[in-house]
């Protein structure tokens, strides 16, 4: 089962899937960003301070990963090398984010080990959309 581009289906399957899942990091995003006082004084009191004490390079970090993983998304499907670098830059970000919100604040103790889950996924995400673009460049789909 290939293209007529002698690309597998499932190159395509895993690109615009990752399109997706990249959208909605972005929309995730604008949501954060758009958080107003009002929004934080809604949550429960113990949730407050993890939105009140965001350091100025938080939402920085969080722009670079998931804009850089939309970059990626796209060098794929224009099968473009430079995808391999986005996605680069989109996991150090993410990793970056993520020892933040595990490690630097009480997230775990505020919301429970499941808080863990997203962000350990979206670590998994972002090194296998890494690893899929090596691969794809190591077989020639990009260049």
């Amino acid at each position: 089962m290939t293209t007529s581009n002698n690309l597998p289906r499932w190159y395509w399957i895993i690109s615009v899937t990752a399109l997706v899942w990249n959208l909605l990091g972005v929309i995730q995003y604008f949501a954060q960003l758009n958080i107003t006082d009002e929004m934080i004084e809604a949550m429960p009191a113990e949730q407050q301070p993890l939105y009140e004490n965001l350091p100025g390079w938080f939402m920085t970090v969080f722009a670079i990963a998931v804009f850089s993983g939309l970059a990626g998304c796209i060098a794929l499907l224009l099968r473009k090398q430079w995808a391999v670098v986005f996605f680069g830059i989109s996991l150090a970000a993410v990793v970056v984010q993520n020892v933040y919100n595990l490690f630097l604040t009480d997230a775990i103790g505020v919301l429970g080990a499941t808080a863990a889950v997203l962000p350990l996924l979206v670590v998994l995400a972002s090194a296998a959309l890494l690893w899929f673009s090596i691969s794809a460049q190591k077989r020639g789909w990009i260049h």
